[in-house]
């Protein structure tokens, strides 16, 4: 890999998984936050709430997993590359490797820990109305949600810190 490519791959590594983080995050910390609380404060049923967080879990299961795969291919490339590069600055380049498996957990960690969150939260998304125990359980399940995420959205940012670390060295 020439020089040039692997300053870009570097990039591309480091931006995406920055943004992936901040965009994963950012349905954790604003957007279903602010689903809940119109479902607490201004009385949105708990069918409609559902509906709302199901858009949301679309639109980042259309995003996340592709880029996380891009971005980690990236930084791969990076770790392959720096053992040959010694006009890079890098000497090492286990880090890139690590930042890229950090980057593409987010897929095996939605699989193991938020898949049966999401099921449910997506059955509930299918119906015109919930029981009133759906009801009450729909609070709970995006509180669990937004944790899940939240916790999620720290392994690509885990990534992006490893790949600065190698860069800024």
């Amino acid at each position: 890999m020439a020089s040039s490519a692997f300053s870009a791959a570097k990039i591309v590594g480091l931006t995406g998984a920055a943004w992936l983080s901040g965009t994963i995050a950012a349905i954790s910390l604003i957007s279903i936050p602010a689903v809940s609380r119109t479902l607490k404060e201004d009385n949105l049923s708990a069918a409609h709430a559902v509906k709302l967080w199901r858009n949301n879990f679309e639109a980042g299961f259309a995003l996340a997993p592709p880029i996380a795969l891009a971005t980690a291919s990236s930084l791969a490339s990076c770790g392959w590359a720096a053992r040959n590069l010694r006009t890079s600055g890098v000497k090492d380049g286990r880090l890139f490797w690590v930042a890229a498996a950090l980057t593409v957990s987010i897929v095996p960690y939605t699989i193991i820990f938020m898949k049966s969150t999401n099921d449910k939260l997506l059955r509930y998304a299918k119906k015109e109305k919930l029981t009133t125990s759906e009801s009450q359980e729909t609070e709970g399940l995006l509180k669990r949600w937004v944790f899940l995420n939240s916790v999620r959205s720290l392994l690509p940012l885990a990534g992006a810190l490893l790949t600065s670390i190698v860069v800024l060295a």
